[in-house]
């Protein structure tokens, strides 16, 4: 075939062309090209290295001359590719001469050689080749002394593979030995090149078979997830990274044996074995129950391909199942016959796969699947002589590919791995951890085949002095021995040895601890004169005052337990708590007390006269696990449970929290939320724990000063993400020391990035004083921070065993000890909640499950993966989604409900999906909206989508579909206006997409690739674009900006900065024709 291809006769461009062969591309070729141009990282990642060790005197000059004979032997060698018109072809010309380099490394001390050899080989390989060459490949010896040396061969993937590869250094050797003994090479006559591997594919791609294939795969990749979320070190970048490394290990041979021995008898392969072992790790990693494996096939069932250099290896797709729990064995089963299928399925491309599944196209992630790998059968190489060695060389060139590739190669001994993984994702702690539980993985397949793989042990049992324990690969967080002090003991003995500090200021007067906890005295020796006992309920109806204080403090001062009530809630919400929690007494003020309840005793706070009654602290006797208050979910449902918070609990946490950010007496915190947010309590205890001032700031101050914080030498602030928004608004924090401590909520990054700028202390705290489990996510630039620990208290993590898992693993979180409360006010969700604790001797110990799957990423460091259950925290207030949507149902035009939180930077609102049959939509959402308002007013604004169903799957909501139907609702309504070009760049871009994608209907909306763009027409795109616009713009940015709208304000830009630099370069030239005269004259010009 010559070089007169019809679809490049029209093109100026193809005078090089003249001389040459011309064939077209395979799709894999076409694959590589698109990502070589889509970001100038991916250049070097594929290279491929291969480095052989020779022993005994090399000869250049035979060395050269058995390189000129591959690379003549072999079209591949000799492949440039060029790309025309949206079309991608490969030229090959008739000789190339690769130039063989050379480098001595003599004059480099003896015990630096190999480390210098190692870098300048690695350094080679990282060097990316321009597509343009003759040939793209390299050939360098290295010579280290007079019988040792090292051959690097270079390769781009887009012309070889891993076989070629290898056939490139068999046949090298071989050709070089022939050579220095004066005789031919004897190697076979190749009946094809890799165009002929190409062409059968092209005209396979046509037939009926390729439709079989095609039905294959897209019914085997239907609905399974396209990403694999493993724990990471660090959060992934916005950008490509690339950047890599690669631990070796070895499987002994004592366990390789027993896997054989294990595959044989099980009715499987060794390959089977290792894949299953790796991807049941990856499992327990991830608790994912779906997802895909990579891993590369030779694509060579014609025997006359065996011996060509060419990119003809394929990427099979193998879809690991791990639901319904399965058993080894069955996991075993599952996936050697989705290996078995995919094999019998090979011939069908990679990339052909990309575009039909067409997943969201990310420049940081690899579409389809992350994970890669291997099993390669390695034989010594044989053509050692008395006079020669040769033995091959691992390079580690420093890149990654994929997240992680585990590679691993069987000479019938021992297996030798290779884990290839992304060093700025994993660190080599994470990466060795990885690796030994993988073994554990395999020892586990052989000792316990009859267990499901979430019961696999993955840690070895190995016995450690208890002081040492710390060092094991489980989290069990020592418990904190705490004084049986209670926070109001702390407030008597701060009044006692510090009696003239200042302990609140409200209203600009400030109050000493003495005189504190005398006014707190008075209160308490009242209600214990009106018959209030140590135990009793105790509700308080009271705005956020000194009032307030003063109040909780008191009830707390008696032994009994308060419970908070929102003044701002429902009546009906109001009497169901009251009459659950059986309350002896109501503190309140007059225009507060809702006169239609009935209770014992009712205190009106501004009615008392407090000097009446006797100021000394009672002689009660408090003890730590005594109940202090109570707290309620904010949702109204049928059945409210209350959670019971205790002493120790208090204390505990705020002990916790104090010691997590160095806080102190010279403290200073601000109090301005509700008592009625799960955390607030803390804006009172942690102060008077410390024996530091609280600065209360009531409604009407908030009112008149948005900004409180800017009160004189505030230090401490919490509260929700409205309330911080606030704080960065105003900038208007102190300078100094600063502390925020924030309720769990999904918070902007813009406020971890303020707070990270301007060196503030950052806490986002997640649970309730009755259930506590704080974490928190520390100051950075990147908002998808980790999460840490903050309690100092015993935590475990499990599987769905309770067994403990490592670090690295998904498990669920578990809190016991002082950190938990003594229950609900439910006797069953108590008991469903609050387990017997395996982990101790402790008679009676319980602990508590939090609802939280967290990951151990080192010791006392946990990441916060998810909720299991439907409690939520929202703007600071504990609710739960089930609560919601029992309370929409309520109505009756309601069929279906389902309720989620979406995850979005800049919104801060509940979704709810209604199913409903009535036609007036309007008046149904207002309905909705006021039993809101009713019952639960925090959760408004609530945004509401009326859709025709609820997706289910696997019997459950599938939030992931329904967030689709809500984003297709929404889109709906803006559609159709916006639909149109209205600019003439977009007038232009939508010109050129509709001869490019061929389609009459484009919107400036419309997505690229969801249109039918692949990655040569994304080559086509830009050619045009600098063809209409005299702009070149490079492919990254098409992959970028994927809608005309986006891609137009890109084109704009950068039409203005390339106006800009023109007229700054005419000037100069302007200014380069004066004389120094002229242009002192210009200067001196008088206006």
């Amino acid at each position: 075939m010559d070089n007169q291809n019809p679809e490049l006769m029209d093109s100026r461009e193809n005078d090089s062309l003249i001389g040459n062969y011309v064939f077209p591309a395979s799709s894999s070729q076409e694959m590589l090209w698109f990502l070589y141009n889509l970001d100038n990282k991916w250049r070097s990642i594929y290279n491929i290295p291969a480095a052989i060790k020779a022993e005994g005197k090399i000869d250049r000059i035979f060395l050269q001359r058995a390189v000129n004979y591959i690379v003549s032997r072999h079209e591949s060698l000799r492949t440039r590719l060029f790309q025309t018109n949206g079309k991608l072809f490969q030229v090959i010309k008739p000789e190339v001469e690769v130039t063989l380099s050379y480098i001595s490394l003599d004059d480099i001390d003896e015990k630096k050689k190999w480390a210098e050899a190692l870098r300048l080989m690695a350094f080679d390989a990282q060097n990316p080749f321009p597509l343009s060459e003759d040939s793209l490949l390299r050939i360098t010896l290295f010579k280290l002394s007079n019988d040792v040396y090292c051959i690097l061969i270079v390769i781009n993937h887009i012309i070889a593979d891993g076989l070629s590869v290898e056939i490139i250094v068999s046949e090298l050797i071989r050709t070089y030995q022939a050579f220095s003994n004066n005789t031919h090479p004897d190697l076979t006559n190749l009946p094809v090149q890799f165009v002929d591997f190409v062409a059968w594919q092209q005209e396979w791609m046509k037939t009926k078979d390729y439709e079989r294939h095609h039905e294959y795969w897209i019914k085997q990749l239907n609905n399974v997830p396209l990403v694999l979320e493993l724990p990471t070190d660090r959060s992934r970048a916005l950008s490509s990274t690339v950047n890599g490394a690669t631990k070796q290990f070895i499987i002994q041979d004592d366990l390789s044996k027993r896997l054989r021995l294990f595959a044989r008898n099980s009715g499987t392969t060794l390959y089977t074995v290792l894949l299953t072992a790796f991807a049941s790790l990856l499992f327990r990693y991830t608790k994912q129950e779906e997802f895909l494996i990579g891993i590369p096939i030779a694509n060579r069932q014609r025997a006359e391909l065996e011996p060509i250099v060419g990119f003809l290896a394929n990427t099979l797709v193998i879809r690991c199942d791990f639901k319904g729990d399965p058993e080894v064995t069955e996991v075993l089963n599952r996936i050697h016959k989705a290996v078995l299928e995919a094999v019998a399925f090979q011939k069908f491309p990679f990339p052909n796969i990309v575009e039909e599944l067409r997943p969201e196209r990310l420049v940081n992630r690899n579409p389809i699947f992350q994970i890669m790998f291997g099993l390669q059968e390695i034989q010594p190489l044989d053509f050692n002589k008395n006079s020669e060695k040769y033995s091959q060389l691992f390079i580690d060139y420093g890149l990654s590919k994929f997240d992680l590739s585990l590679f691993l190669m069987d000479d019938k001994n021992s297996i030798k791995g290779y884990l290839e993984y992304n060093s700025y994702l994993f660190d080599i702690d994470r990466i060795e951890r990885f690796i030994q539980h993988y073994e554990i993985v395999l020892e586990g397949f052989i000792e316990e085949r009859n267990k499901k793989v979430s019961e696999l042990k993955l840690l070895r049992i190995i016995r450690v002095p208890e002081s040492e324990q710390m060092g094991s690969d489980d989290l069990v967080l020592s418990e904190n021995t705490l004084g049986e002090n209670t926070l109001i003991e702390l407030l008597e003995l701060q009044a006692r040895q510090s009696p003239n500090q200042t302990s609140v200021r409200y209203n600009n007067v400030e109050f000493s601890y003495k005189e504190l906890n005398a006014t707190v005295n008075q209160l308490a020796n009242f209600l214990i004169r009106r018959g209030i006992k140590p135990g009793n309920r105790v509700s308080i109806i009271l705005n956020q005052s000194f009032e307030l204080l003063i109040s909780i403090l008191a009830v707390l001062k008696i032994g009994a337990v308060y419970i908070f009530l929102e003044p701002r809630s429902c009546l009906e919400r109001i009497d169901y708590i009251l009459k659950g929690v059986g309350s002896s007494a109501l503190i309140t003020k007059g225009k507060l007390f809702p006169i239609n309840l009935t209770i014992p005793l009712v205190v009106k706070i501004e009615d008392l006269n407090l000097d009446h009654y006797n100021s000394e602290n009672p002689e009660i006797k408090i003890f730590v696990d005594d109940i202090a208050f109570m707290t309620y979910e904010a949702n109204f449902a049928p059945k409210l449970v209350g959670i019971n918070v205790t002493h120790r609990n208090i204390i505990n946490t705020t002990s916790s929290i104090s010691r997590e950010f160095n806080l102190t007496d010279q403290d200073v915190f601000l109090s301005i939320n509700s008592q009625s947010l799960d955390l607030a309590p803390l804006e009172f205890f942690l102060p008077i724990y410390m024996g530091a001032m609280i600065v209360i700031v009531d409604e009407n101050q908030q009112a008149s000063d948005p900004c409180p914080w800017k009160l004189k030498d505030i230090t401490v602030v919490q509260g929700t993400q409205s309330v911080l928004y606030k704080l960065i608004e105003s900038n208007s924090h102190p300078k100094s020391k600063f502390t925020a401590l924030c309720y769990r909520e999904n918070f902007r990054s813009e406020i971890y990035n303020y707070f990270y700028k301007n060196d503030i202390k950052f806490c986002n705290l997640h649970g309730s004083l009755g259930t506590v489990t704080f974490l928190s996510k520390k100051s950075s630039q990147n908002a998808n921070v980790d999460t840490t620990v903050v309690t100092s208290n015993s935590i475990h993590v499990t599987d769905q065993n309770l067994s403990r898992v490592p670090i690295g693993v998904c498990g669920e979180l578990w809190v016991d000890n002082v950190s938990i409360s003594s229950g609900y006010s439910s006797a069953a969700l108590t008991s469903s909640q609050f387990l017997p604790n395996p982990f101790t001797k402790e008679l009676g110990a319980r602990m508590f499950r939090t609802g939280n799957t967290v990951r151990i990423r080192r010791h006392n460091i946990l990441e916060l993966i998810k909720n299991t259950d439907s409690s939520i925290q929202f703007r600071g207030f504990s609710t739960n989604l089930d609560g919601i949507m029992s309370l929409l149902k309520m109505h009756d035009f309601v069929q279906d409900v389902a309720v989620f939180v979406p995850e979005s930077e800049t919104e801060d609102t509940i979704i709810a999906c209604i199913v409903t049959n009535r036609l007036d939509k309007e008046e149904l959402k207002d309905d909705l909206k006021n039993l809101i308002k009713k019952y639960t007013p925090f959760l408004l604004p609530i945004t509401f989508f009326f859709v025709d169903f609820i997706p289910l799957k696997e019997e459950k909501v599938n939030y992931e579909a329904l967030s689709e139907l809500c984003n297709s609702a929404s889109k709906t309504n803006t559609r159709t206006e916006q639909m149109m070009p209205r600019t003439p760049t977009e007038n232009t871009l939508t010109e050129i997409w509709k001869n490019i994608l061929k389609r009459t209907n484009v919107g400036i909306h419309d997505d690229f690739f969801q249109m039918g763009g692949n990655s040569l027409l994304v080559g086509q795109l830009a050619s045009e674009i600098e063809k209409f616009f005299k702009l070149k713009i490079s492919m990254k940015n098409i992959f970028e900006n994927t809608t005309i709208e986006s891609l137009a304000l890109t084109i704009e830009s950068g039409l203005k900065k390339a106006n800009n630099n023109t007229i700054e370069h005419s000037m100069e030239k302007i200014l380069d024709k004066l004389t120094n005269e002229q242009i002192d004259s210009l200067l001196n010009t008088p206006k």
